[in-house]
């Protein structure tokens, strides 16, 4: 088939477009296929004509497939990165996690796997994107605070659609008890991988669940070592780890973190004087995976203690205390954190 031919069944394609019946699309579905056609038809003529190159950046909210560009909405999040060559290379994966620094980070590994990656925070925008687009696998953050990864997949395993309900699901969480366990099983959850990871277990856990060609055993963790002389209140020697070295992104996530700890100071407090303990306990929830991952072991420690005390509605002066301990040490944590990125930069 020669240049003028394929332009000409272009156009008859166009014609089809024209007489196709949008009544059962939403106009944002009735949009997106229109504008993705003029993408299409625009990247086709580039090509046969020779004017251009095929679009192959990637943006933020765009998905990036064989060097075309196809708009998604924004509530989900798609770049593009370097890769390695890996067994899960091309893997489909939908990843449910509210808290930002994870979601940057696992986005990141799986990208650099060679994974499509789609990431939300949204239970209800999560599931239009398995309807909307085949789903290989779908990684699920058993915390989330407005509705769990236990009732996310619920909804999953309850799909109408075979091809859904049958995608296989690996939860992940800082902490998964024996009770844990036996909820994921009964919810129709195949695995877990407890964080911190490595990324080759991930891959390894990946590559199991969808069939793919991977080593018999687990590989073993390797303890992270401080990089840093007495790093106490905070280490994020092991965060770098995860960062693949990468000095970049790990000033990127730590600007993450202490947006995010500004926002709890300001959220906590407001709650507190509004005595309102379910925002508090949001706030909390919300931060401390963030304390968790920058190594902040004693003010995580005492968000946990509002978490608690939220759930077991203690008193609001004890909680209150909590929080101006929280202030007070914080400072030291950020001053630690200033300290080792200034380190790291000199290396």
């Amino acid at each position: 088939m020669n240049s003028k031919d394929l332009l000409a069944k272009l156009s008859v394609l166009e014609a089809l477009l024209h007489d196709f019946s949008y009544e059962e699309l939403s106009g944002q579905e009735a949009a997106y296929l229109k504008k993705s056609f003029d993408n299409f038809k625009k990247d086709l003529e580039a090509l046969v004509y020779e004017q251009r190159e095929p679009i192959s950046r990637a943006v933020k909210g765009t998905e990036v497939v064989a060097n075309e560009t196809y708009d998604l909405p924004p509530e989900i999040i798609k770049s593009e990165s370097k890769q390695k060559t890996s067994v899960i290379q091309g893997v489909r994966i939908l990843v449910f996690e509210d808290n930002s620094l994870s979601q940057r980070l696992i986005e990141l590994q799986l990208e650099q796997l060679g994974c499509k990656v789609f990431v939300t925070d949204n239970a209800t925008i999560g599931l239009q994107t398995l309807e909307d687009r085949f789903i290989d696998l779908v990684l699920m953050d058993l915390r989330m605070p407005l509705m769990s990864g236990f009732e996310v997949s619920e909804l999953i395993r309850g799909s109408k659609e075979e091809r859904i309900a049958n995608v296989p699901i690996i939860a992940f969480s800082a902490d998964i008890s024996f009770f844990d366990q036996e909820k994921c099983k009964q919810v129709g959850i195949n695995d877990f991988v407890l964080k911190p990871y490595s990324v080759e277990e991930l891959s390894f856990k990946i590559a199991k669940a969808t069939g793919r060609d991977h080593d018999q055993s687990i590989p073993e963790k390797s303890e992270s070592k401080s990089l840093f002389d007495g790093a106490q209140e905070v280490d994020i020697a092991p965060l770098l780890t995860e960062c693949e070295g990468d000095i970049g992104l790990l000033r990127d996530l730590v600007d993450l973190f202490r947006q995010n700890s500004t926002e709890f100071v300001e959220v906590a407090k407001t709650a507190i004087m509004n005595q309102d303990l379910q925002k508090l306990k949001f706030a909390a929830h919300k931060i401390k995976n963030g304390l968790a991952m920058v190594g902040a072991k004693k003010l995580r420690e005492l968000v946990l203690q509002i978490y608690a005390g939220c759930e077991s509605k203690t008193s609001i002066e004890s909680l209150s205390a909590l929080y101006d301990q929280y202030i007070d040490d914080y400072q030291i944590v950020d001053n630690e954190l200033v300290r080792q990125l200034d380190l790291l930069g000199r290396k």
